[in-house]
Order: structure tokens, then C-alpha cells, then sequence
């Protein structure tokens, strides 16, 4: 394999490579993580190990298929997007070879398995902190104090209130448009409240001319299924997947999978 990379015309330090690329791709006992970038996606994956290399569908070329197809989320189902990724590890994209050994191979198996470093651990912990903190203080505000915080918040995100702050109706705080799209809606403010007491402005809503409610509170409960109504509380939560944790990156594979074309 060598001697055909120098008759071609390629130097010592070229034919080296190439051919180590080739031992590493046809040699992996199907233990090494493979991963590559399309688009602004990591994918990874292992080599299936009851399936031998076969031509590329392109017709250039072999291939060997990926045990469940590539993968472009981590163990939580969470998007592994370059955005969320170090350079450290995101520079490989820019790669022009085949494969290559990845420098930061731990980084790639905590990311895959769905943990943090211990930089973003920590980041992590600062933030709920600071958010536990600021909704303790919140607490501590009245009724008009809190619904000129939520207007303020909705004014900076671009809602435009219509009416003045202070004047309100039975089952309206205050009326919203926003100017971008035309979009009006109405909002609720209670600095606390119950499941009950929220059925009540929910129904007001369901009967009225609004096609759009917000209910914002910072002590209580409040739930609905309707996908008009936008809670804003001190509560959030969310839920993902799992799969087989790799325990090995060793190498980069710079391939389209196939999964992905």
C-alpha cells in the first residue's frame, strides 16, 4: 500500500499517513468510536461488528456500516451541535485528510455520554443558585411592584403593552401586542396562586376574544394543556433517552453517514 501512495507521486509523510488511515479503518475490531461533523452536527458511532467492508454506495470506494446508524445526539437526547461543543474539538471539521486521532478524546466521551466538564458543572451550579436567589427576592414583592417587573421583562422581549400600568379588568392584567408580527395577547399576573383560582382565568380565556394568555406567578401551582396559554412560574422540568455509553475515541472517521444523506 505504500510503495502504490509513492508511485503516485505522494511524499514520505503523506504515504505514512494515508496508509495508517487505511490499517486503522480496515483493522478496528469495532471497539473504537468513529466520529465526524456534517453540517453543524457531531455524529458518531461504532463499526457493526457482523457486517464485513463493503463498496460505497457512491460506487468510490469501501465502507463499513455503523452498528444502529450514526448518532448525532448524546445519551439524553440532546442535539450535539457545534454550538454546544469546545473548539477544541470542533476545529477536526476543518480537517482535509480521512481520519485522524482526536486530542481530546475524554471531552468526546462526556459529551456523548450526556455529562459536563467540571467548568460547566460548576457554571451549572452558580446559575441555579443565582436563579433560586433572584426568585427568593422576588418573593418579597408586592402585587404592583411584581406586575411592573413582568411588564418590563415583556417589554424587552418586544411585547408592547396597550393600557396603563395599574388599570386592569376582572380577568385581565393587561392587554400585549407584538408589533412584529401583529400578535396580541393577553396577560395575568398573581404574585401567588392555586390550580383552582388558575381553572378560573382559564375558562375566562377559553369564553373570551383572546387568542393568546400568559400567566405569570411567582408562588404556587398552575397547569394546563391548552396551547394557547404560555405559564410562566418558578418551575420547569424536562425529560430525555439513553443509549449505550461509549467507553473508548480514539479516531475521526471524515465521512457523510449515511444515516444523515
Amino acid at each position: 500500500m505504500s510503495k502504490s501512495f509513492i508511485e503516485e507521486g505522494k511524499g514520505k509523510g503523506t504515504t505514512t499517513r494515508s496508509t495508517n488511515e487505511l490499517r486503522f479503518f480496515f483493522e478496528d475490531d469495532c471497539s473504537t468510536l468513529w466520529i465526524t461533523f456534517v453540517g453543524e452536527r457531531l455524529w458518531w458511532g461504532f463499526v457493526d461488528a457482523t457486517k464485513g467492508a463493503r463498496p460505497h454506495p457512491d460506487g468510490d470506494g469501501v465502507a463499513r456500516p455503523i452498528r444502529d446508524g450514526w448518532q448525532s445526539t448524546d445519551l439524553h437526547s440532546e442535539q450535539l451541535t457545534k454550538e454546544r461543543l469546545s473548539g477544541a474539538l470542533t476545529k477536526l471539521a476543518a480537517y482535509q485528510g480521512t481520519s485522524c486521532k482526536v486530542d481530546v478524546s475524554d471531552y468526546v466521551i462526556r459529551r456523548i455520554n450526556g455529562k459536563k466538564t467540571p467548568e460547566v458543572e460548576r457554571a451549572l451550579v452558580a446559575s441555579k443558585e443565582m436563579k433560586a436567589s433572584v426568585l427568593g427576592r422576588m418573593r418579597l414583592l408586592g402585587p404592583k411592584d411584581f406586575e411592573l417587573l413582568v411588564d418590563l421583562v415583556f417589554t424587552t422581549s418586544g411585547w408592547r403593552r396597550i393600557g396603563s400600568v395599574g388599570k386592569t379588568r376582572k380577568t385581565v392584567d393587561f392587554d400585549m401586542v407584538l408589533p412584529s408580527t401583529g400578535e396580541q395577547a393577553f396577560v395575568q399576573v398573581k404574585s401567588a396562586t392555586t390550580p383552582a383560582e388558575f381553572s378560573e382565568y382559564l375558562a375566562a380565556f377559553q369564553d373570551g376574544p383572546h387568542t393568546r394568555m400568559f400567566y405569570v406567578f411567582h408562588s404556587g401551582e398552575a397547569a394546563t394543556s391548552d396551547p394557547r396559554v404560555t405559564i410562566i412560574g418558578p418551575r420547569a422540568g424536562s425529560s430525555g433517552g439513553c443509549a449505550t455509553p461509549p467507553t473508548s475515541a480514539d479516531f475521526r472517521l471524515n465521512l457523510l453517514p449515511q444515516s444523515a444523506s
